[in-house]
Order: C-alpha cells, then sequence, then structure tokens
C-alpha cells in the first residue's frame, strides 16, 4: 500500500499555506467586572492582568459549593496582527467554549452576541481585519455567567447541583483558508450539512461502506470548478482506500454538498477493547490545483440498543460507566487540555467503557480522548430541573441539540444522544420535537436518542433512562448511587461518604463500608438485568455543587475494575485515596498558574 508521502500529498498539502488553526490562546488582557467602554478599539487596557487560556474568572476554593463560585461580568481583550501570507484568504474565529453570554468586537464593531456556554461559535472576521502583518487589531469579549433564566440550562446558580463557572475556558483559534473551502458544520447552520459528515453502513470485518458528505463553500466572485477527493489512511500512514469526485461548478457565493462512497475491505472496527482509529484526509481541488484539505479521525463501528441490551459489531456488550463533570479544583471549568485526557484516562483505568458528560456536551479535548481510549459516550444538551415554556428558551435549547450533533457527530466513541433536559418537567411539544430534531440532524439507524422513561411520549425514544415501555427499546440507568434522601429526607442511607467539614453525610469508616457494599449490589443487580443496556454511576469524579453546601462525591470508582472484588471495601484507603487527588490536583494547578 502507498503512503501519502509516497503519493506526494503530504507535500502538495505544505506546498502553500492552505489551511491553517492557530493557537489564539496567548496573552488576553482579562478584567473581572465591568468597565463601561471596555469594547472600544482605544480602550486603554494596558493595566489589566495578562492571562492566557483555557481561563476560569477567578480562582476559587477547592470547596466552592453553594454558590460560592464568581457569577458576574468579565471582560476580554486581545491585540493582534494578521500575517500577509494570509492577504485574500477567508479568517475565522472558533471560540470552543464561553460562559455563557458572548458580545464579541473587533476594532470596536460590535459582531455577536452568543447565548450559551457549552458549545462553539465560529464569527467570520474576514472584512474586519488586513492582512499585512502590522495593523493593530483588538478583538474584545464581554462575558456574562449569571442567572439568565431563558439561556439552558437556564436554572439559577443558587439551584443548580453544578457551578456555573465563567470565563474563556476553552480554547480560541483563528482559521485561516482558501476561499473555496470546506466549511465549520455549526457556522454553515444546515441541517444534515455543513463540514464534513461521515457515516457507515454494511459494516463488518469483511468489509465497511464508508459514506461522506463534504460541503463546500465557493466564496469568489467567480465560479469555481472543484473536485474532492479522500484519502482514507491506517496507523501505518498507508492509504487503505480512496474515493475522488468528478469537478462540479460551483457558482460564485454558492456551496454544494459532494455525496460519496467508498468501500474499505477488512477494516479494523472500533471497539472498547480495541479503539482503533484511520484517519480521512479531505482535498479540495480548483480545477487541478490543491486549496483546501482537511483530517478527520473516524472509528468504523456498527452499534444497535433494542430490547436485549447494546450491540456492537454484533456482539452484546453490557455498558458500565460513570458521569462527569467537566470541573476541576480550583480552575473550575477552565481545564487544559491535557487535565481534560487525564480524567479520561483514569476513568478508562478504572474500567469503565462509557461515559455520561452530564449534563452538557464538554470538551473536545476529553472527546478527543475517549475515541482514542475506547470509551463511549452519552452526550447531553444543556439542562438541568428546568424548563421554561417560550419561544426563546425552546429554541435555543433546539438549537443546542442540532450544534451538539453538528460538532461530534463523527466520533466512534457517541453511541447516544440525550436531547431532553435532565430531570425536568418540560412539556410534551418539546419532547417530541427534541426527538424529531435529533433524527432529522442524524438520519438513519446510527443515531439514538434518550429520554426519561416516566416523561410524556418516551414511548416513542429510542433508548429510555429505566425499564422499556415497548418491545426492542433499549434501556439504560443514566445515574445510579445517588439518593434524594440523603439530600431533602432521613439520612437512612450510606451510599455516600463524608467529604471536609461541611458535608451533611454521616461519612466514617462504617458508612464507606456499607457505601461500598450497596453500590456492588446496585452493580451487581445492573449486570444481571437481562436486556438493560448498563448504568452509568453518579458521579465518576468528586465535583462542587452550585446550590448545596457540600461536594457531589462518589465512593472511588477505582474498585470497579474488578467490581466483584469490592467486598474488600477498601476501608480507609478510600480516605487516602481522596487525599492524594486533592495533592494532585494541587500539583497541576501550579503548573497550571507557571505563566499566568
Amino acid at each position: 500500500m502507498n503512503t501519502l508521502d509516497e503519493l506526494g500529498i503530504f507535500q502538495e498539502l505544505e506546498k502553500d499555506l492552505h489551511r491553517n488553526k492557530l493557537s489564539f490562546n496567548q496573552d488576553w488582557r482579562f478584567f473581572r467586572g465591568d468597565i463601561q467602554g471596555s469594547e472600544a478599539d482605544d480602550f486603554d487596557d494596558s493595566a489589566w492582568e495578562i492571562v492566557h487560556l483555557p481561563h476560569t474568572v477567578r480562582v476559587e476554593p477547592a470547596h466552592c459549593s453553594g454558590g460560592l463560585n464568581y457569577l458576574g461580568i468579565a471582560w476580554y481583550r486581545r491585540h493582534f496582527y494578521v500575517d500577509k501570507a494570509y492577504k485574500d484568504q477567508k479568517i475565522f474565529v472558533e471560540f470552543e467554549g464561553a460562559k455563557h453570554t458572548a458580545d464579541v468586537w473587533i476594532d470596536g464593531k460590535h459582531l455577536s452576541t452568543h447565548y450559551g456556554g457549552y458549545l462553539p461559535f465560529t464569527l467570520d472576521i474576514t472584512d474586519h481585519v488586513t492582512a499585512d502583518g502590522e495593523t493593530d487589531h483588538v478583538i474584545v469579549v464581554k462575558l456574562d455567567n449569571s442567572d439568565m433564566p431563558d439561556v439552558p440550562p437556564g436554572k439559577p446558580q443558587g439551584e443548580l447541583d453544578f457551578c456555573y463557572y465563567g470565563g474563556l475556558y476553552r480554547n480560541v483559534w483563528l482559521h485561516t483558508m482558501d476561499k473555496l473551502h470546506i466549511t465549520d458544520a455549526i457556522y454553515a447552520n444546515q441541517q444534515v450539512g455543513g463540514g464534513l459528515f461521515i457515516t457507515y453502513s454494511d459494516v463488518s470485518s469483511l468489509k465497511a461502506q464508508v459514506n461522506i458528505q463534504s460541503h463546500i463553500r465557493n466564496e469568489y466572485d467567480i465560479p469555481k470548478a472543484c473536485s474532492v477527493t479522500h484519502y482514507i489512511v491506517n496507523d501505518n500512514k498507508e492509504i487503505v482506500s480512496k474515493v475522488s469526485s468528478g469537478l462540479h461548478n460551483i457558482d460564485q457565493q454558492k456551496d454544494h454538498t459532494f455525496t460519496q462512497i467508498v468501500t474499505l475491505s477488512e477494516p479494523k472496527l472500533w471497539h472498547p477493547d480495541h479503539p482503533y482509529l484511520y484517519t480521512v484526509y479531505t482535498v479540495v481541488y480548483d480545477s487541478e490545483v490543491v486549496v483546501d484539505s482537511y483530517e478527520t479521525k473516524i472509528g468504523i463501528r456498527h452499534i444497535r440498543f433494542d430490547g436485549e441490551g447494546f450491540h456492537i459489531n454484533g456482539t452484546l456488550m453490557k455498558l458500565i460507566g460513570a458521569n462527569r463533570h467537566q470541573e476541576y479544583v480550583y480552575v473550575g471549568d477552565g481545564l487544559s487540555d491535557s487535565l481534560h485526557r487525564r480524567d479520561a484516562i483514569k476513568l478508562r483505568e478504572g474500567g469503565f467503557t462509557i461515559i455520561r458528560t452530564g449534563h452538557y456536551p464538554q470538551s473536545p479535548a476529553f472527546m478527543d480522548a475517549c475515541d482514542e481510549l475506547g470509551l463511549m459516550c452519552i452526550v447531553p444538551t444543556p439542562g438541568w430541573q428546568w424548563f421554561r415554556d417560550n419561544d426563546t428558551f425552546k429554541e435555543r435549547s433546539y438549537q443546542d441539540i442540532r450544534e451538539m450533533i453538528r460538532y461530534h457527530r463523527n466520533r466512534p466513541s457517541i453511541v447516544l444522544w440525550e436531547p431532553i433536559l435532565n430531570e425536568t418537567d418540560y412539556s410534551e411539544q418539546y419532547t417530541r420535537t427534541a426527538l424529531e430534531v435529533t433524527h432529522a440532524e442524524y438520519p438513519g439507524d446510527q443515531c439514538y436518542a434518550a429520554c426519561d422513561n416516566y416523561r410524556i411520549a418516551a414511548i416513542d425514544y429510542d433508548v429510555v433512562y429505566g425499564a422499556a415501555l415497548r418491545d426492542h427499546q433499549g434501556s439504560f440507568i443514566r445515574e445510579w448511587g445517588d439518593h434524594y434522601l440523603e439530600q431533602a429526607g432521613p439520612r437512612h442511607t450510606h451510599l455516600r461518604c463524608s467529604r471536609g467539614t461541611r458535608d451533611f453525610y454521616p461519612g466514617g469508616e462504617s458508612g464507606m463500608l456499607q457505601s461500598s457494599k450497596e453500590r456492588t449490589d446496585i452493580l451487581n443487580n445492573i449486570l444481571a438485568t437481562k436486556g438493560l443496556s448498563g448504568g452509568a454511576l453518579w458521579t465518576g469524579i468528586d465535583t462542587n455543587r452550585g446550590y448545596y453546601d457540600n461536594i457531589a462525591v462518589v465512593v472511588h470508582w477505582i474498585y470497579f475494575v474488578y467490581p466483584n472484588i469490592a467486598i474488600i471495601y477498601f476501608k480507609a484507603k478510600v480516605n487516602l485515596l481522596y487525599k492524594y487527588r486533592v495533592f494532585v490536583q494541587r500539583q497541576w494547578y501550579s503548573l497550571l498558574m507557571i505563566g499566568h
């Protein structure tokens, strides 16, 4: 098999600057609070703190549950110039996450207001900058993470079970590309469209059909004769399959979607035990000239939820996992990519095969690690015990569903979408529309949507949380090991144990032993229940809570590596493990703060 090097593909791609993804994380000026006129291009920000992203608006206490985290306005300003090499190219700025309402200006001109802190947004700044290598431009972002009932999740911080940490807490990127280019799936805002959409059919160990949709936009003022070639490359950089389109004439300021199918012989299938990834190299031609290219990691697999349980590549498998919040001690949600990856590694080493990213889509760094490590995922839309039956809230929530699918749809790790609002009394119309939006965005038999089984219209969902309501419906336990009576009633359960001085949990060695035993009993019931796909522990890693003055804790998940040996209960080791985790987190924080 030929490699891309042998065919000269890499040399062709590197010959000119076709597409660049440049870090925009460094040297932001930051101010916590509000200052009138901060959006102006001539505003004097020289006294502001210099920070690097990902960034949290304030270093929080290790235990900041109970509404102690910062809520309010924060400003970010970054001066930059655009290199001469990018003259006549398209230039975009992508924010992976900004909590949770963001206003953006370039050189004093307001470009956009974005609502919602858990999904990315991209802005076209081409016409607002000069690519001469010297003009001083300034991009300004005003963030507000105050209570906003019509911005999902929407629930006020004082009533929410996790923290609305603020800031530019994920990466920011500057993208440059030719005017004839592959679009950004979220920016394109097309149903079942935009960017690259890769699905699979007829999957077996003998062959797999790879279906590739490519959305190309021509932003020149003249028509372009365009073609697209995809190379599927294995981990030795050998080309295992290739498909090329014919030339298609795309009119000026218009777009076109290429649909191509390629068959792969004897594919290595993606599975948690062997999460094999191929790379799809997509090359765009203007006649015979390469103008754009893109790399997409893919995992070929076939999944099915039904009355028997969960199947992957034709084999029945019980999914045992946990829930994960994205926060970290001191820095809130402002984790580096390496810390996201560290959590994924620890969860996978703990024996888990599925993670529910409760209660919102999470960082691409975490999701990349799940693809690579074989951690399957349930991805929910932002929501927690809050519903506003008005058009603004509902339309923003539906758009969240669309965007989380567009953003993550090519990932092999995602086996289940959760388009409903967690533990929420929403309307029947919302329930049905959320299901319709999900399947409209991801047609075919590889899209599964989940809903609590006690909700109106849950019978129509592909998977329910709890017992199935009809034949062939999948079922899963989204949270186990978490009991309401601990928080609102008599403390008759020991399912949690004490963390710190402010917890209301009984704690102590007897509580820890009982907690381990009771959780092991629940786990054994999940394993023994026929037809149940599996369950996710609440929670995989300790986190702060927004509304209550304690920490959402776990009897440490390490014992799940060999669940039947949990009879040992780990005794005092549980407390030692917790202390070790806090120590490690402090060391990581010290490293993170170097240079800040």
